[in-house]
């Protein structure tokens, strides 16, 4: 795998992993830290998606 795929799958497990904690803030009733993870999970998952086209 080439080092742009590579940069792309790091960004998109992060974003995952942001996703995750999304949920279970959701689930705990933390609901600004919830929409805070949801806006950053999009932001990692649109950087891995431009990285995979080596856009960025």
């Amino acid at each position: 795998m080439d080092k742009r795929l590579r940069e792309a799958s790091r960004w998109l497990r992060q974003a995952r992993r942001d996703l995750d904690a999304a949920k279970h803030s959701l689930s705990g009733g933390d609901y600004e830290w919830c929409a805070f993870m949801c806006q950053q999970a999009a932001e990692k998952a649109v950087k891995g998606g431009l990285y995979s086209l080596g856009r960025v």
